[in-house]
């Protein structure tokens, strides 16, 4: 059964297996068939279930390898990004039906995992959901850590020790927000009214921001995607003070609250 890197084993036809059969008769009995003359002789008939035998074997080989492959594969990928650094951690919670940030590792803080999630301490459900929590930082992460956070509490390990593990919410913080668009003389297109343009600018942030991101002014609001009528679009930002369209550095356990009343848009 041949066997290539592209396409892995490939079972033979069937007429190439009888093509050896007739060769090895030719060899073994100094007979001269084609294989026009070989069909319908004895030989033909006796070597042509061996051939579908062998053949169905082939299939079954190469279905298994193909399969066995696709087990290395996963394991390799499994591998690949397991559960205790940032992208392990992250898509493991998110599974869990969490969003989390991870405080960036320096030499300062070598030793200590911080890691914040998004979830609400007072609701009524947050008992359980800390529990849970703890449980995921017990079983996905490795022993040995320091475990930073406002949240805290003991679990059991399997061999009945206890230790004690930790998190943060974030904190959350309420933002404002300038959207100035600047008309497009060269466009035919009909600008949006300003709830619309709100709208966009939400349904963007939801998407594209997160817990623990800097906040990059540019990416929220685009001509391309969002005002084709504009010939310039500016987004700013305040928390106090004055606006800037500045990109925020954010701490891994920022959260940024945005809502329709904290939104101003300038349309000129």
């Amino acid at each position: 059964m041949p066997y290539s890197t592209d396409q892995n084993y490939v079972p033979e036809d069937l007429a190439d297996i009888m093509a050896r059969f007739m060769q090895g008769v030719n060899d073994r009995f100094g007979t001269s068939y084609t294989a026009e003359t070989f069909v319908g002789t004895g030989f033909y008939k006796y070597f042509y279930e061996v051939a579908q035998n062998i053949l169905a074997a082939e299939n079954t080989f190469a279905e298994a390898y193909t399969k066995l492959q696709d087990y290395f594969r996963h394991t390799n990928e499994t591998i690949a990004i397991p559960k205790t650094p940032r992208e392990g951690l992250i898509k493991t919670f998110k599974d869990a039906g969490y969003v989390i940030s991870i405080e960036p590792q320096t030499q300062e803080n070598a030793g200590t995992l911080g890691v914040c999630v998004l979830v609400d301490t007072a609701a009524e459900t947050y008992a359980a959901q800390k529990a849970q929590i703890l449980t995921m930082l017990k079983d996905y992460t490795v022993a040995g850590l320091y475990y930073a956070g406002t949240e805290r509490g003991e679990v059991t390990l399997s061999n009945g020790q206890v230790f004690e593990f930790g998190f943060y919410p974030p904190a959350k913080k309420e933002v404002s927000l300038k959207l100035d668009i600047t008309l497009s003389k060269n466009s035919t297109i009909l600008a949006d009214k300003e709830d619309e343009v709100k709208d966009k600018l939400l349904a963007n942030l939801a998407q594209l921001y997160t817990l623990g991101n800097n906040f990059e002014p540019e990416k929220y609001f685009t001509i391309s995607r969002d005002a084709p009528y504009a010939s310039a679009v500016k987004l700013q930002w305040k928390t106090d003070g004055a606006y800037s369209g500045d990109i925020y550095q954010a701490n891994f356990k920022d959260l940024w609250l945005f809502s329709k009343e904290r939104i101003e848009v300038v349309i000129a």
